[in-house]
């Protein structure tokens, strides 16, 4: 018994490996997008930049290993059911496949995402801060006296531009 079934376990293993490697394969490309779009817009690559991929290598994985935990968990009950009952329904990690196509799809998407896009999104969240600064009491107070700061140092009517020569 113990022999039929190791090929079938091994096989499972395998396919489980590639598409752990696959998710890992995606991720990695969007990383390599990410960076020539960030140097078209001749914008600095940081380490920033870097941890958020990190972040979203550590979220895929840990939604992977729990979808594939079901998985095994199905895997168990079908194999049991072919086992004693003689039902043909194929052993496959079927929602782990699910999950990294899932993953695959976010990614793609992420990947062939305009550079315009990228840039607007970031306008618009610098305009939403803004407007939660400019409604913010106590950040008027602050706006208004780097205003007026500001306004002192321009250069005067007929005066040069504030270098010494």
């Amino acid at each position: 018994m113990l022999a039929h079934i190791i090929p079938h376990v091994i096989t499972q293993l395998v396919l489980l490996f590639v598409i752990y490697i696959l998710v890992a394969v995606a991720i990695f490309l969007d990383l390599w997008a990410g960076v020539r779009k960030a140097k078209a817009r001749g914008e600095f690559r940081s380490s920033t930049g870097l941890r958020k991929t990190v972040a979203k290598f550590c979220s895929y994985y840990n939604m992977l290993l729990a979808i594939t935990v079901i998985d095994i968990l199905q895997m168990l009950v079908v194999g049991l059911l072919d086992f004693e009952y003689g039902y043909t329904v194929p052993v496959i990690p079927i929602i782990t496949a699910a999950g990294a196509c899932f993953i695959g799809f976010i990614e793609v998407k992420s990947i062939f995402e305009k550079n315009a896009d990228k840039e607007r999104a970031k306008v618009q969240a610098a305009a939403n801060d803004l407007q939660k600064l400019i409604k913010d009491d106590g950040a008027k107070d602050i706006l208004s006296a780097a205003l007026a700061i500001i306004q002192d140092n321009r250069p005067k009517e007929g005066q040069q531009d504030g270098t010494n020569t």
